[in-house]
C-alpha cells in the first residue's frame, strides 16, 4: 500500500544551467567567487520554498538538494509549481544573469515508480530548457547603451565599486552588482574551510597575480549516471547522493592537506565542490599534486556507497588547463572540460584490462593567447615521422592520458601511462644542472624539434649527446622517456609533459629564466 502512495507522487527538478559560464564571465576572483556564493545559495531557496509551502497544506519530499540542483517528489503538481515558481522569481531578483529554471512531471494513468522515471524527469528537464530565450537575451545591448566596467553588460546604474581605491562611481550592471554583494557570503568562508591550514588562500578578489601560470581545474566523477540510472529504490537513491556528496568534499579537503602545498605561498580557490563536481583555480604549481591526490582520497572516499556493489568504488577524470593569468578563465574551463572528457577514456574496457578500474588526468600547457579546441592543440603533437622514430607505426609527442595513483590496492601495473614517469621525468631535469640529464636550454631545443620533426629531432639529439655533461644520465633519460610502446600499436614521447611540468613547478613560462620572473613578480605585487 505504502509503495502505491508513492508511485503516486511527481518529480520536480529544479537546476542551474551554464554554470561555468556564469563564475568565469570574468578573470576578476571576486567575480569568481560571487558567483559561486550564488550557485551554493539555490539549494537553500529551494529550502525556503518547500518551508513556505509547508505553512499551507503543502507535501514535498526532498530527495536530492545540492548546490545547484534539486529532486523532490510532490503529490499535487501544483505544489511543485509553485516551489519552481518560488525559486525561479528570487533568482531573477537575487540572481540576474543565472540561468536556472524547473520541470514538474504531469501525472499519468499507471505511472512507473519514481525511480524508473528519473532519466526521463533529466530528459524532459533539458527539453525545458531549449524552450526558453536564453539568459543572455535579458541584457541586449544597444548602441545607446552605457556598458558595465566589469561585465560589458548594459549598465543599470553608477556607483562606487566597493573596493575601488578611486571612489570614482563606475558604471555597473545587474550581473555585476549581485555577484559583488554575494561575494561576501558564507560559501565563501565554507570552501575557505574545506583548506584551512593546509593550501594557502589568499584573499586575491580583484586580480589573478601569478608569477607564472595558473590553473583552471575540473574533476568530474566517472559513472555517477550510470549508477543513478541502475537504482530502483528511493532511499538508496537519497542515501547515494548524500553520501557522494560528502566523499567529495571529504576527496578535496584531504587533497589540499598535501605535503605539496605546506607552508607554500601558492594560492587555491576553490568553486564548486559538491556532488561529484568539483572546480577550482589555483596557482598552476600546485595543480597537478592537488589533481592526484584528490582522484586517489576520492576513490578512497567512495568504497561502499550505497547503490555499489561490495567493495567497489567510484573513479574521477580531470582536465587542467595551464593559462597565463590574464587569460580568459571561460575559455580556459572549456579546455579544462575537454581535458577531463578525454582522461574518462580510462574508464573504458580496454583501459580498465590493461590497469584496472583508475582515475585519470590530462593537463594542457596553453604558450599562446589563442582559444583552440583541444583537438586543434594536440593536431601538432601527432608524428608522422621522426628522425629517431622512424614511420611503421602512429606516434604522438603527449601520453593519451596520465594515471593517478589508485586509491585501492590493485595488482601493480608498469604502464606507461602512470603517472609516477612524468613525476621522475621532472624531478630528474630539475636537479642541480651538474646533475641532470639536460640543461634547460638543451631541453627547450630538444622541445622544439620534436615539435618541428623533419629530422631536426634527429640533428638535435646528435648536438645534445656530443655537448652533454653527463652523457649516461641523458641516454637514461631518452630511453625511458623519448618513445613508448602504448599497447595499441603506436608509440608516444612523455619529454613534451616532463618539460612542461617541470616549468609549471618552477613557476616560469617556457624559456623564461626563474630569477628573471621573480624579480618582475615581486615588482608586479608591489
Amino acid at each position: 500500500m505504502a509503495q502505491a502512495t508513492s508511485d503516486d507522487r511527481l518529480w520536480v527538478l529544479i537546476e542551474t544551467g551554464s554554470n561555468q559560464d556564469f563564475i568565469f564571465q570574468s578573470n576578476r576572483q571576486h567575480f569568481h567567487v560571487g558567483a559561486s556564493e550564488i550557485l551554493h545559495r539555490v539549494g537553500a531557496w529551494v529550502d525556503d520554498a518547500v518551508e513556505r509551502l509547508g505553512e499551507g497544506s503543502g507535501d514535498v519530499d526532498k530527495v536530492v538538494v545540492t548546490s545547484s540542483k534539486a529532486m523532490l517528489l510532490v503529490r499535487d503538481p501544483e505544489d511543485g509549481r509553485a516551489v519552481v515558481d518560488t525559486v525561479t522569481r528570487r533568482a531573477l531578483v537575487e540572481a540576474p544573469g543565472l540561468d536556472l529554471w524547473g520541470y514538474v512531471e504531469s501525472p499519468t494513468p499507471g505511472q512507473a515508480d519514481p525511480m524508473a522515471r528519473v532519466a526521463d524527469v533529466h530528459a524532459a528537464h533539458a527539453a525545458v530548457r531549449w524552450e526558453r530565450p536564453s539568459a543572455k537575451l535579458r541584457f541586449l545591448t544597444h548602441p545607446f547603451s552605457d556598458l558595465c566596467t566589469r561585465t560589458g553588460l548594459p549598465a543599470a546604474e553608477r556607483r562606487p565599486w566597493p573596493s575601488a581605491d578611486s571612489g570614482d562611481e563606475e558604471s555597473l550592471s545587474p550581473v555585476a552588482l549581485a555577484i559583488r554583494k554575494a561575494s561576501e557570503g558564507q560559501t565563501r568562508q565554507f570552501l575557505a574551510s574545506l583548506v584551512e591550514n593546509q593550501a594557502a588562500l589568499v584573499d586575491r578578489r580583484e586580480e589573478v597575480v601569478n608569477a607564472g601560470w595558473v590553473a583552471v581545474v575540473h574533476i568530474d566523477g566517472n559513472g555517477v549516471g550510470d549508477v543513478i540510472r541502475g537504482l530502483d529504490d528511493l532511499e538508496v537513491y537519497r542515501a547515494f547522493s548524500t553520501r557522494l556528496q560528502e566523499a567529495t568534499r571529504e576527496a578535496f579537503a584531504s587533497a589540499c592537506a598535501i605535503p605539496e602545498t605546506e607552508g607554500r605561498t601558492e594560492w587555491l580557490l576553490p568553486l564548486i565542490v559538491g556532488g561529484d563536481d568539483v572546480t577550482f583555480v589555483c596557482d598552476a604549481r600546485v595543480a597537478i599534486p592537488v589533481v592526484r591526490a584528490y582522484l586517489t582520497a576520492f576513490e578512497q572516499k567512495t568504497v561502499g556507497l550505497p547503490g555499489l556493489g561490495e567493495g567497489e568504488w567510484l573513479t574521477a577524470a580531470a582536465g587542467i588547463a595551464v593559462v597565463k593569468p590574464h587569460y580568459p578563465f571561460h575559455a580556459a574551463y572549456n579546455l579544462a572540460e575537454q581535458l577531463a572528457h578525454n582522461a574518462k577514456q580510462a574508464k573504458k574496457p580496454d583501459w580498465v584490462e590493461a590497469v584496472g578500474r583508475r582515475s585519470a588526468y590530462d593537463f594542457h600547457v596553453l604558450h599562446d593567447s589563442v582559444a583552440s579546441p583541444l583537438s586543434e592543440l594536440r593536431r601538432g603533437f601527432d608524428v608522422a615521422e621522426t628522425a629517431v622514430s622512424g614511420a611503421d607505426q602512429p606516434r604522438r609527442l603527449w601520453p593519451p592520458l596520465f594515471l593517478a595513483p589508485a586509491g585501492l590496492p590493485q595488482a601493480p601495473t608498469s604502464h606507461p601511462c602512470e603517472d609516477e614517469h612524468l613525476l621522475a621525468g621532472a624531478a630528474a631535469i630539475l636537479r642541480p644542472r651538474d646533475e641532470a640529464p639536460l640543461s634547460g636550454s638543451a631541453l627547450h631545443d630538444l622541445r622544439d624539434a620534436l615539435l618541428r620533426g623533419e629530422g631536426a629531432d634527429g640533428r638535435t639529439l646528435t648536438r645534445l649527446r656530443t655537448n652533454s655533461r653527463n652523457p649516461a644520465l641523458l641516454e637514461e633519460f631518452l630511453a625511458t622517456h623519448l618513445w613508448l610502446d602504448d599497447g595499441r600499436g603506436g608509440s608516444f614521447s612523455r619529454v613534451l609533459p616532463i618539460i612542461d611540468f617541470a616549468d609549471i613547478t618552477r613557476g616560469v613560462a617556457a624559456g623564461e629564466r626563474p630569477r628573471k620572473n621573480a624579480e618582475h613578480t615581486q615588482g608586479a605585487s608591489r
